[in-house]
Parts: structure tokens; C-alpha cells; sequence
């Protein structure tokens, strides 16, 4: 939920913030993507921590919480996928033939890098998004339904 920082010209981060400081809390938050703490997701997410100023006397504006710092991925998305794979997982003819569509135009761009796994995700018949840099796309719980925006490895 990061666009919350930005939602309805800002009126609903401020609303929060506000909501907080009239409980006598001192909020800090950030926006921090798992890719960028080591996490092989692209996931960005608003994380907020309040501070009861009752407790913490000390705390104001100025404050800086210690969220997590920035560190290079150790492990990618690759070394997290099974290489057996059962009957029940095989994707569809159509989703096959929408991926061949729009393959060879992203393995010709600046983005391809065969150094790691291929996915496809937001498979459609009108276009299909690929990532091959050890980073899965956002996963969502609603994803074990199934669906056109599920990442899948293709070979």
C-alpha cells in the first residue's frame, strides 16, 4: 500500500498522521520495498510505528526511527524455485501462446539477462510483462486462484 502516500492528493496520509497525534503518538513511517531489504519480491509497502509520547518524552518530528537499511539481495528468486514441478501447476495453451506473442520482443530488449530464470507475469492476450533479474513480482494472496497475473517460469 505505498500509494497511500500519495492517495487523494496526500488528504489520507495526513489523516493518519493526524489520527495519531491526537492519541498523543508520535508516527514514523517509511516506504520500503522488499527487494531492497533481501527479500527476492518487488513489494513495496508503507510501514508505519507510533511512539506514545507519555513513554517517549523525548520523541518529535524529528525523530528517526531505524527501519531497515538497504542491502544488496542475497539470495534470488532462482535459488527459491523447485525444479520438479507436478502436472498440477502447467500453465494453459492459452497462456503458453500468450507468452510466445510477447517473448521474443522483451529476450531482444536491454532487460533480458539470461543469468537468471525467466517469469511471466500479467499474462494477457494484448501484452505479458517478463522479469529475469532474480526478483519474483509482487505476490499476492489472492493468487492461488489462479489467474492471468500469477508469475510463471518459462523455459
Amino acid at each position: 500500500m505505498a500509494g497511500i502516500c500519495s492517495h487523494d492528493s496526500r488528504r489520507t496520509i495526513k489523516i493518519i498522521i493526524n489520527s495519531f497525534k491526537e492519541i498523543n503518538y508520535q508516527p514514523i513511517f517509511k516506504v520500503i520495498n522488499a527487494k531492497d531489504v533481501d527479500y527476492s519480491q518487488n513489494r513495496t509497502r508503507w510501514y508505519c510505528v507510533g511512539f506514545d509520547k507519555s513513554i517517549f518524552k523525548n520523541i518529535n518530528d524529528s525523530f528517526e526511527f531505524a527501519f531497515p537499511k538497504k542491502k544488496n539481495l542475497k539470495y534470488s528468486v532462482d535459488s527459491l524455485i523447485e525444479n520438479v514441478v507436478s502436472n498440477n501447476y502447467l500453465n494453459t495453451k492459452i497462456c503458453q501462446n500468450n507468452i510466445l506473442t510477447h517473448i521474443d520482443k522483451f529476450k531482444k530488449s536491454k532487460r533480458f539477462n539470461n543469468k537468471y530464470i525467466l517469469l511471466a507475469y500479467e499474462v494477457r492476450k494484448s501484452r505479458c510483462n517478463f522479469r529475469c533479474d532474480g526478483i519474483s513480482p509482487c505476490i499476492t494472496a489472492k493468487m492461488g486462484t489462479g489467474g492471468n497475473n500469477v508469475p510463471i517460469v518459462v523455459e
